[in-house]
């Protein structure tokens, strides 16, 4: 999975999805 288009809604999901 290689995307570049992250928005902040994305990066905030996938700082949840890190953290767990």
């Amino acid at each position: 999975m290689n995307v570049t288009y992250l928005n902040d809604d994305d990066l905030d999901f996938l700082q949840h999805c890190s953290e767990e």
